[in-house]
């Protein structure tokens, strides 16, 4: 799907230039990537308005991937409004107004950053090209407009308004340190990915899949770094900045193709003074620039399809003004059908591409729509025959996604089918399903099952993945206990202690004598702490499962 969605771009592409070409075609293109645009950021307004305090982080979560492509496509409207010759600037400025309120209140840090830079580089692209076709009355009054929404979203937050906010994003928050330093710790396992597969990568799309061997083999070089707690119950789909992703996945061929394309965009830069370019052309490549920016910290760029055409639309609408040969847009017009560039004249072979390439984007789409509908039918199913029939489904029209295999794994597991269990978790986290919750159902499956060296096996697999859990490893030190292995139960108990001295106790005591005892022996007892306070949040209730099925008598009525 990664080859056909770049080939789809690439088809995209061509059909843009042809279209950028012509200048009513153009001019409703813009008009209706406007009206997107308007709408995503009215949405985001009324539901961050809206949002509580708690929730406004879930409104940046919804919107921050479109947040991207605001951010790619407000220099050009920006331009379609300031500009002397523009007949819809109200219309225009409108859009840019409510897209630049939607990249504020999508509370994306990169994104905001990012469009700072396109409008300040497309400012700069216009002073140096010496151009005469802006506005000066225009561009005073959308500057005031700009900078009136970004002072007034502001506002509440400066005054102790417990709503999230972007300037309290950059004033660091606990929550917000973390999700910085954590892009640093993804980065790093990208380049780990890099050094173990230097020519061609992992694979395409495949930084989720190879990321506990990548984090495995990071930490046993870089065990006492203390960013490798962070993060031990989320798995990242992607490497939080495009071009390590991209170096992880194809490697250095890849990187030097795509090295390619951004030597092809710079050149754009050494022609300006060469050449009379258009204001909206400046605006496009300022677009392109923002786009470039954000994917050093986003998530999403060219992994995100809505994303990346807005990229190419913005390249082909560049590319149009740069490599113009002096034609005015009236001669292109009327000689549109002799009006040729680059492959357009193999236009059969781009058919027939285009519809081969189509249609297998579409096959694709629908047989993964599939397994998704199947698999959200098993998680709402109530009835457990029809939800594991559902879950077989899913698995058989993708049977390469671990993700099915986990959720088929976790439904034995709690139907107390712990052998059947085991292989589709343990499939799951070999295919990159490997936080560290999922590691103990894995241990806890096999200890039910009666696997009790296997267990130990994942125990020991998962402290190399991440050594500084608590979790895991008093998970272990009990493990060890039950078996009558107290000596080396000690030892990783201690090693807990070293890790966090008050999580670690407070685990202890709910793997020997459960949840209920630590919540009475935590009225009495402030050095521990209260069962919702253990951390991971989500491993309380894993814990609670196993302890379900293999004590019950740990697990009272009331938990």
């Amino acid at each position: 799907h990664h080859t056909l969605l770049w080939a789809c771009y690439a088809l995209f592409y061509i059909l843009v230039r042809q279209i950028v070409a012509r200048p009513k075609l153009l001019d409703v293109s813009l008009k209706v990537a406007g009206v997107v645009v308007s709408i995503l950021g009215l949405l985001c307004l009324i539901e961050y308005l809206a949002a509580n305090a708690e929730n406004s982080v879930a409104v940046s979560l919804r919107y921050s991937k479109y947040a991207e492509a605001m951010v790619t496509l407000l220099p050009v409207f920006i331009a379609s409004t300031v500009g002397k010759k523009s007949r819809y600037s109200i219309f225009f400025g409108i859009i840019s107004i409510l897209g630049w309120t939607g990249i504020i209140v999508s509370l994306g840090r990169t994104q905001f950053l990012a469009g700072l830079f396109g409008i300040f580089v497309f400012a700069g692209l216009v002073l140096f090209s010496q151009t005469n076709k802006i506005s000066f009355k225009k561009s005073l009054v959308c500057t005031g407009f700009f900078i009136s929404v970004l002072a007034f979203s502001q506002v509440s937050s400066m005054f102790g308004n417990a709503k999230q906010s972007t300037l309290k994003r950059f004033s660091g928050d606990q929550q917000s340190q973390t999700s910085f330093q954590v892009r640093f710790l993804y980065w790093e396992f990208a380049l780990e990915m890099f050094k173990q597969n230097p020519v061609v990568g992992v694979g395409a799309d495949n930084f989720s899949n190879d990321y506990n061997f990548a984090r495995k083999s990071f930490v046993q070089a870089n065990a006492e770094d203390s960013k490798v707690s962070l993060y031990e119950n989320v798995l990242p789909e992607r490497t939080h900045n495009e071009y390590l992703q991209i170096l992880a996945e194809l490697g250095s061929v890849g990187i030097l193709l795509f090295g390619w394309l951004l030597v092809g965009i710079g050149s754009f830069l050494f022609s300006i003074r060469r050449r009379k370019v258009s204001v909206l052309s400046l605006a496009a490549l300022a677009g392109i620039f923002a786009f470039l920016v954000s994917s050093l910290a986003s998530s999403y760029s060219f992994r995100v399809p809505a994303n990346g055409v807005c990229f190419f639309f913005l390249l082909a609408l560049a590319a149009n003004g740069f490599f113009k040969k002096g034609k005015s847009e009236t001669v292109i017009e009327e000689n549109e059908k002799k009006y040729e560039f680059g492959f357009w004249k193999f236009k059969p072979a781009l058919i027939g591409g285009g519809l081969l390439i189509g249609g297998a984007m579409l096959i694709f789409s629908a047989v993964r729509g599939a397994s998704l509908m199947h698999l959200q039918a098993a998680l709402d199913s109530s009835d457990k025959t029809a939800a594991e029939a559902n879950y077989q489904k899913a698995i058989a029209l993708d049977d390469r996604e671990p993700l099915f295999r986990y959720y088929y794994g976790s439904f034995l597991y709690n139907q107390k089918r712990a052998a059947e269990a085991v292989p589709n978790i343990r499939w799951a986290i070999n295919k990159g399903i490997s936080t560290s919750i999922n590691y103990f159902n894995l241990a806890a499956a096999q200890i039910i099952a009666r696997q009790t060296a296997e267990a130990e096996q994942t125990f020991a697999e998962a402290l190399r993945v991440y050594p500084r859990s608590v979790f895991l490893r008093t998970a272990y030190a009990s493990f060890l206990e039950n078996n009558g292995r107290e000596a080396d139960s000690e030892i990783e108990f201690a090693k807990a202690l070293q890790t966090n001295g008050r999580q670690a106790a407070s685990w202890q005591i709910a793997h020997r004598e459960g949840m209920e005892k630590l919540t009475k022996a935590g009225i009495y007892n402030k050095d521990l702490l209260p069962a919702m306070d253990l951390q991971p949040t989500d491993a309380v209730y894993a814990l609670l499962d196993f302890q379900l099925q293999n004590n019950p008598a740990l697990v009272r009525s009331n938990f």
